[in-house]
């Protein structure tokens, strides 16, 4: 069973020689600083035993994946370098290993909007920034400000999930019925989960085949709309920058265009 009524919301805090795991439970700011992983583990296996889940605002994107590294290594500047490489570097989420698998609320929503813009529009009374920036060594005056603004966070993100919850119950009903966990998808998202199950696909096996496809057809052409030949053969009427138009779209009908991993070629044609 899928459920999304007892969730727990967290987020962490990042920073050189400092990971910060706060959450709320009990109606408590739960803070652990530079724990041992074996606590913060502790803590997990509670909240499951009361039937608890974690919720979180982009954890897929990046709360799930650094938990996961610190867990796994227990040092706080792994999951700096985890985190540096996720929010600078801009390392795909996919690219890292993820064994925290929380409720993310940022993936249901429509449009994807700042969690501190969506405090506004909801009427949070305490809306701020980082107070310190990212890449420094915190004191501990830094420290305390820290957990005051994750506070402020997982509050935002518990108001977030009350203004989700009719979202959540439905996506809760129809993980139970297609047996595919559909809690911290959007509407696209969920469709091709559901069509996959139903069609007793598996997302990797089709990109597998879409690759084999594509290292034997590496390339494709564009095709002319259908009005191209009638705009050619007034070639004679035209301005002299209609036909520079004529000349650019034929070489582009003309060119096969190779696909890369990424998107096509950036060379000139």
């Amino acid at each position: 069973m899928y459920q999304v009524e007892n969730l727990t919301p967290y987020d962490l805090e990042v920073l050189p020689q400092a990971f910060m795991f706060g959450a709320l439970w009990n109606g408590k700011h739960v803070r652990m600083l530079n724990p041992e992983p074996d606590l913060i583990r502790k803590f997990l296996r509670h909240i499951k035993s009361e039937g608890y889940e974690l919720a979180s605002f982009n954890g897929s994107g990046y709360d799930d994946i650094v938990l996961t590294e610190y867990l796994e290594s227990g040092d706080p500047m792994v999951a700096y370098e985890t985190s540096k490489a996720i929010i600078v570097d801009r390392v795909k989420p996919w690219a890292f290993r993820r064994d925290i698998w929380s409720v993310d609320l940022m993936q249901i929503l429509p449009h994807r909007r700042g969690l501190k813009v969506l405090g506004c529009i909801m009427g949070y009374p305490h809306l701020q920034e980082m107070p310190i920036d990212f890449d420094a060594v915190p004191s501990a005056e830094d420290i305390e400000a820290e957990w005051i603004y994750n506070g402020h966070d997982l509050q935002i993100t518990q108001l977030l999930k009350g203004k989700l919850q009719s979202e959540l119950d439905l996506r809760a009903m129809m993980s139970d019925r297609y047996g595919v966990d559909l809690r911290s998808k959007g509407e696209a998202a969920m469709a091709e989960a559901v069509l996959l199950r139903e069609a007793g696909f598996k997302k990797a096996d089709m990109k597998a085949a879409a690759q084999a496809k594509l290292a034997k057809h590496p390339t494709f052409r564009v095709k002319p709309p259908n009005w191209w030949d009638t705009f050619c053969n007034s070639y004679g009427d035209l301005s002299a920058n209609a036909r520079k138009v004529i000349q650019a779209g034929e070489r582009i009908f003309h060119t096969d265009i190779r696909i890369y991993e990424h998107g096509v070629s950036g060379e000139d044609i």
